[in-house]
């Protein structure tokens, strides 16, 4: 069985958007798509047409269709900020929505969640009961999104837990993967800027980078290929940063595909 899985993100998923075309052109398809945060959202689009690369021209559509971040979330009240979140993700809810009415899934599609009461991570699919709350659930990183209470239960990104679930893939009966990073496996270096939020936003970046050192530790016993973003390489590129978790800008997200394109490229040439 051929699993795609698809780590978090947030804008960076534009990363795997690129990457992905590139995959379906060279002829590539699979049984099983397994995703987290961002990966979610991508693997809910690409389990449904029975044409994987009119799939992934789907979800280069997705992304380059976002003309700012109010397509994906909004700002809270200041209750809310201090009930849960900074943001909400009702804008983004709707395309969920509109993406699991859109079509059947031909493909068997996993999203990860946790729940915040047990810890418990947990795959769920299209056939769950409120399916589309859970794929906005593996969306809510905190402390920008609130959790997503489903029959009662508070549940989150999935990626607290799981980042890449390569494991949950090879549970699943997968025996060649191709992994899909939206963020890359080694942090980059950074300047301090005094400011509060910065610094709040680099610790985050430090906790997510240490969940996706322990689901790449181990060695797996299938065969794994790797696509992921090298930031050294995206400054030769485009001589700036990688795009971030929440710069949902247009130009970035651009750049960011096209350059999912490049490395997927590299990688799959002879």
């Amino acid at each position: 069985m051929r699993a795609l899985v698809l780590s978090g993100g947030g804008a960076k998923g534009a990363f795997e958007a690129g990457v992905v075309l590139e995959l379906a052109k060279a002829g590539r398809d699979y049984d099983l798509v397994v995703g987290v945060s961002t990966g979610a959202l991508s693997a809910l689009v690409l389990g449904q047409d029975s044409n994987f690369l009119t799939a992934a021209k789907r979800l280069w559509a997705h992304y380059e269709a976002i003309k700012g971040p109010k397509d994906i979330y909004k700002s809270r009240s200041l209750w809310g900020k201090l009930r849960g979140g900074l943001y909400s993700l009702k804008p983004l809810r709707k395309k969920i929505v509109a993406e699991v009415a859109r079509d059947g899934f031909s493909r068997t599609t996993r999203v990860g969640v946790v729940n915040l009461e047990t810890g418990e991570f947990k795959l769920v699919g299209p056939m769950d009961i409120c399916f589309v709350d859970y794929v906005l659930a593996s969306c809510s990183f905190p402390p920008y999104f609130p959790p997503v209470k489903i029959w009662g239960r508070p549940y989150m990104d999935g990626g607290l837990r799981n980042i890449a679930p390569v494991q949950a893939a090879i549970d699943a009966g997968a025996t060649t993967i191709d992994l899909v990073l939206a963020s890359p496996s080694n942090l980059d270096s950074w300047k301090p800027s005094g400011w509060t939020w910065d610094i709040a936003g680099r610790a985050v970046s430090i906790a997510v980078n240490e969940v996706y050192r322990g689901d790449l530790a181990n060695g797996h016993p299938v065969d794994v290929q790797k696509f992921e973003p090298l930031p050294d390489e995206y400054r030769e590129m485009w001589g700036g940063e990688f795009i971030g978790t929440l710069e949902f800008d247009p130009t970035k997200i651009q750049s960011a595909m096209i350059y999912g394109q490049a490395v997927a490229q590299k990688l799959l040439s002879p």
